[in-house]
């Protein structure tokens, strides 16, 4: 990030390590001291069990012998030995997750609610239905049959006539049936939170939730914010005004008094469902204005910088919500990619599959003494449980080459990232498997 600094919530205190990479972070307090700094809340990889082993350990080759020879690889290539391991085994558990949708119901929004309405089905809740976890959904939005209004259709919902009010599914599927505009998502949240009954002003449009919609969210399960949009953040609650467009002088890049402010009210109204400023509860997701990353089907994770450039027919980027995205470890993917918001309900299916403590981003060992390793040599294999049959993964060159359905994996930024499929073999229905890391060092000549 720079030079910027964000320094609300920045140290990880724990986190949950989720499918494919995928981590949910419980934030720690904000850092106060000034200096330079990432703004992000992302970096841990891996887990407490993760264990390496350099030439010198039992698991590993010693003094660069051992283990694969220096034999021929593919194409001829001279193969040097194993020199470091890295294993990690699971303890398999599925999280508790509640999603709260923030649907934006202003004029410019029509293809993207059609996308909203096409995609949460397929690509959300049959995802997380599929890998029988415990999910339900909250939507602060606008319902009905106009093309500015969300009506989330079975099987989500039992909502079969969309001029009807909303059909609740208890304990599966909630809407709070409020407009919500180009600017005031935030404050809509804030004033719909507790309800009519405890000082906010924006009852649901058919009389339900008096509490608000917090009760409807249980105090285990981690919280996820889901906010699509393609304008900024400008409004004002209880008096508080919520505004990106300008940085103060505690937090001088627009958006960031923003999300520090809105962070701080969600904390204040409702600490037993989010948490505490040493033990925050949620992620925020941002589907907002943002223009595409490389390639477009790529979220943005919380170690990338604030993106100040729209994609084509969004009117702002949203930098309040992207630094509450990057802040609490979330993701940020554009509004305007209205085509196939897939790739960011799967990265949100993704954050609360399983806690495991086979993470599928695994951090490689430190390079034996005087060796270097040979990044293009690395043996991954997975078995399933003791004794069963070991499975040897693929490696690709990056992300982009992953194929559906292949046991594969690829390195990046000293890691070993397993690809999706990968990724979902290790997590689905293993409760006492093991993926281990074998390393080769580059041949002495």
């Amino acid at each position: 990030m720079g030079s910027l600094r964000f320094t609300f919530s920045l140290t990880a205190l724990g986190a949950f390590v989720a499918a494919c990479g995928s981590t949910v972070w419980i934030m720690a307090p904000a850092e106060t001291e000034s200096g330079e700094g990432g703004g992000g809340g992302g970096g841990a990889t891996g887990s407490s069990s993760s264990s390496s082993s350099s030439s010198s350990d039992s698991s590993s080759s010693s003094s660069g012998t051992g283990g694969t020879g220096g034999s021929g690889g593919s194409g001829g290539k001279e193969v040097g030995p194993v020199c470091a391991t890295a294993s990690e085994e699971t303890t398999l558990e599925k999280l508790m997750a509640d999603i709260i949708f923030i649907v934006d119901n202003s004029g410019s929004m029509t293809e993207e609610i059609a996308a909203i309405e096409q995609n949460i089905n397929v690509n959300f809740a049959n995802i997380m239905t599929a890998a029988q976890l415990d999910f339900q959904v909250v939507m602060l939005t606008d319902h009905g049959i106009g093309p500015y209004n969300v009506c989330v259709a079975p099987p989500l919902s039992t909502n079969t006539d969309c001029a009807a009010p909303p059909q609740e599914v208890p304990g599966k599927f909630y809407h709070y049936d409020v407009n919500v505009g180009s600017h005031d998502s935030l404050c809509i949240a804030l004033e719909t939170l507790l309800g009519t009954n405890n000082g906010g002003s924006i009852p649901d449009q058919h009389g339900m939730y008096p509490n608000g919609w917090a009760p409807l969210l249980r105090e285990e399960a981690i919280k996820f914010f889901v906010e699509i949009t393609d304008d900024g953040v400008t409004c004002s609650w209880n008096g508080h005004s919520i505004d990106d467009a300008s940085g103060t002088q505690q937090y001088p890049t627009p958006g960031q008094q923003a999300a520090v402010d809105f962070d701080k009210f969600l904390l204040q109204l409702a600490s037993n469902q989010f948490g505490t400023n040493t033990n925050r509860r949620y992620k925020f997701y941002g589907i907002t204005g943002v223009a595409p990353n490389n390639p477009p089907s790529l979220p943005y994770d919380s170690n990338q910088p604030i993106v100040n450039y729209n994609c084509t027919t969004a009117v702002d980027t949203g930098v309040g919500y992207q630094w509450l995205a990057i802040g609490t470890g979330g993701y940020r993917f554009p509004v305007c990619e209205h085509g196939d918001y897939g790739p960011i309900f799967s990265r949100i299916a993704d954050d609360v599959l399983v806690t495991t403590a086979i993470p599928c981003i695994i951090e490689l060992p430190e390079e034996p003494m005087g060796q270097t390793f040979d990044l293009e040599e690395i043996d991954v294999t997975f078995e399933p449980s003791p004794n069963a049959p070991l499975q040897s993964f693929e490696q690709v060159p990056g992300i982009t080459d992953c194929v559906p359905g292949e046991l594969q994996f690829f390195v990046e930024n000293g890691s070993v990232e397993l690809c999706p499929d990968a990724c979902a073999t290790v997590i689905n229905g293993v409760s006492d498997g093991e993926v281990k890391v074998d390393v080769h060092c580059v041949p002495e000549p």
